[in-house]
């Protein structure tokens, strides 16, 4: 421990002192996924296309610092380079930037991890091993350190008093680098508001693009305002989304911003489309639940020719949730007769044929066909706790697909079948049992291989819209997903228009 104590003292001492032979500290940009991505200083570059903040070596005993304003209770988190013997980094925070004074510093130093404090060396025992995300947390007036390793969840190694009134400047810091350095999915997150009135103002709503190979995510699009169940177009570069009753199409590159569907404008009388909604195969049908005053009904809609939509499924309520690879059947959840039960039915596309294919009490959601087109995958309760099932659409015999400690919910299955997506979330004792957004993570099955344990492959604050639809591309390699962030409301800006906010 000695060693890490050698290392952070002069730190402390070189910010108190504020040598500056380049600038001590850099505002994190508007423009940053600090909330979202942003441009560096000189210390600090951020790649604008793969979203990555580079951080160039530098021996000497100087401090960087790349910070954003901190308010109220918030989570931070970063991806960090996986070498070895690079020096001193990781996230910081500090309570006054004249002072320069650091107050925490969860950091990596000889590859090994620990949290420091200016009051004390060490909180927490060191950590070795490799390492992959590190995290500080402000909840309720404590400050709380936590780490994960590959495939695996965030695990706390300390924490102390912290009031949540006290503004905080925190970001990524490095000192005496000895290697170039590469920072990936930098987020600040700030958690769901009590008051449901307040969630609904000042959500912010990031789609994302998570890319299977590098296990890199992106942001292409954000907005003040709730974004849900984003769809990849089979054939064409744009994701379909809903927000507040209309759908909207956001371009993969996002250079255009969003703009309403050209279908949906076509129509008068649809104008409260819900989240539930995807195409086919072929990428030449749209299908989805539309809300009226009185019920919610299914669709499809040929896009290629001047049809309006046609109502494949009158009886309510019913929510789309997947189209079978063939084209010739669609899956949804229901409640039908007095049932409380939400339960999976299938019918024919072109003609009306009901039939119901679980007999599960509680919520039957989130469907997802197998390109072989006889498995399905679908969440359902165990035990009063969500996990994946696997069934043959024919029979009534399912089998259970996740067993551990978590709640798993809205199963995707790779248009290639080798893999199996869903969102998952650990909870502790008290915690809310609804799916308003919150701490999650996305797991990866890999399907091919027997015995095969779900990877952890992402960190969010997500809730119901977050990948309830399915969001795979085409070539298996990707797929799309929204995170939640709930701005402090002066940190809230209206959009100018409903093209594009500026953040």
């Amino acid at each position: 421990m000695r060693k890490l104590y050698l290392l952070f003292l002069p730190l402390l001492l070189l910010a108190c002192e504020g040598k500056e032979k380049q600038p001590y500290a850099a505002p994190i940009p508007k423009d940053n996924p600090v909330e979202r991505p942003a441009i560096g200083n000189e210390s600090f570059h951020f790649d604008s296309e793969e979203q990555i903040y580079h951080l160039r070596a530098n021996n000497s005993e100087e401090l960087r610092f790349l910070w954003s304003e901190i308010e109220g209770d918030f989570i931070l988190d970063v991806k960090i380079p996986a070498v070895k013997d690079a020096g001193t980094y990781g996230l910081m925070l500090v309570t006054n930037l004249e002072e320069k004074t650091p107050i925490a510093a969860l950091q990596i130093a000889n590859n090994e991890l620990a949290f420091m404090t200016a009051a004390q060396v060490n909180m927490g025992n060191a950590m070795t091993g490799q390492i992959e995300y590190l995290r500080l947390e402000r909840s309720d007036n404590q400050l709380i350190a936590s780490f994960a390793r590959p495939n695996g969840d965030f695990f706390p190694i300390a924490s102390q008093q912290l009031n949540n009134e006290v503004v905080l400047y925190g970001g990524l810091f490095a000192y005496a680098t000895n290697e170039d350095l590469n920072f990936i999915n930098l987020r600040l997150y700030y958690p769901t508001p009590e008051s449901k009135e307040e969630a609904e103002k000042n959500v912010v709503s990031s789609v994302e693009i998570f890319d299977l190979p590098t296990r890199q995510r992106k942001i292409i699009f954000q907005k003040n305002a709730r974004i849900e169940s984003p769809n990849w177009h089979p054939t064409d570069s744009f994701l379909l989304v809903n927000s507040e009753g209309v759908l909207y199409q956001i371009p993969l590159s996002a250079k255009a911003g969003w703009q309403a569907f050209p279908m949906a404008m076509k129509t008068n009388f649809l104008n409260n489309f819900t989240a539930y909604h995807g195409f086919s195969r072929d990428g030449k049908q749209l299908f989805f639940s539309h809300q009226d005053s009185t019920a919610t009904s299914i669709y499809k809609w040929s896009l290629n020719d001047t049809i309006p939509p046609e109502i494949i499924v009158s009886k309510t309520p019913s929510f789309w949730q997947a189209v079978s690879p063939d084209g010739t059947e669609i899956l949804y959840t229901a409640k039908r007769k007095k049932r409380r039960s939400l339960n999976v039915y299938k019918s024919a596309v072109d003609s009306f044929s009901e039939t119901r294919i679980t007999k599960t009490l509680g919520i039957n959601r989130g469907v997802s066909f197998h390109p072989d087109n006889e498995r399905i995958y679908f969440g359902a309760p165990r035990a009063h706790q969500p996990k994946i099932w696997v069934m043959n659409k024919n029979s009534l015999r399912k089998n259970a697909i996740t067993t551990d400690e978590y709640e798993d919910f809205f199963p995707q299955v790779s248009p290639d079948g080798k893999y199996l997506l869903f969102l998952s979330r650990y909870l502790e004792l008290g915690e809310k049992k609804d799916l308003a957004p919150q701490k999650f993570v996305i797991r990866l099955l890999d399907l091919t291989k027997e015995d095969a344990q779900a990877r952890i492959i992402a960190h969010l604050i997500a809730g119901e819209g977050s990948m309830l639809m399915p969001s795979w591309s085409p070539d298996s390699q990707q797929f799309a997903f929204i995170s939640y962030s709930f701005a402090p409301q002066k940190l809230v800006v209206e959009a100018k228009n409903k093209q594009q906010l500026e953040m």
